[in-house]
């Protein structure tokens, strides 16, 4: 009997001490978007049309000297 009573007070013990699910890393908030400004989206836009269109004028300068 008092083997019994020491075995589930050790068990209960053990149980109640020690969560079911440990937490290994918590997770973070979402963070908060940063708006950029619309002068520095139509720069860049400007300058990465350009170079696109420059690359593209270049190319189609050396394709048609090459045809002649």
């Amino acid at each position: 009997m008092q083997m019994r009573l020491k075995t589930e007070l050790a068990d209960f013990s053990l149980t109640a001490g020690t969560p079911e699910i440990n937490i290994i890393d918590e997770p973070l908030p979402p963070l908060d978007p940063i708006a950029e400004s619309l002068l520095m989206s139509l720069l860049k836009g400007g300058l990465l049309g350009g170079l696109l269109a420059a690359g593209f004028f270049v190319a189609r300068k050396i394709v048609v000297d090459a045809m002649v």
